[in-house]
């Protein structure tokens, strides 16, 4: 006889690969950080210029994707499935103790 198989919904975001190392170094500049980030925004602004792109999404509907897409919805889409699996069975289990006392 073999054990029974648990559904691959409970194991849909374990890592198959080891995590990655992630370094932050202790020296900060904040006037280079500044920098870099305003030419990212600089450059970001004239590619879509160039591009001509004049339909935007805005952050919102974009963040939207975004959640569904990641682990995080799954994640929290399993935990209200087992809270409510688990209140149905402490819901029947008072139910039947209530019909055994009277």
């Amino acid at each position: 006889m073999e054990a029974p198989r648990i559904p691959k919904i409970f194991f849909r975001n374990l890592r198959s690969e080891p995590r990655k190392f992630n370094f932050k170094p202790r020296y900060y500049d904040q006037k280079k950080e500044e920098w870099e980030k305003r030419k990212k925004d600089i450059e970001k602004e004239v590619s879509r210029e160039k591009s001509g792109d004049s339909e935007r999404v805005s952050w919102s509907q974009s963040r939207g994707r975004e959640y569904y897409r990641s682990g995080v919805f799954s994640a929290n889409l399993r935990l209200i499935l087992i809270l409510g699996i688990l209140c149905f069975v402490v819901w029947a289990v008072i139910k039947k103790l209530e019909l055994i006392a009277n």
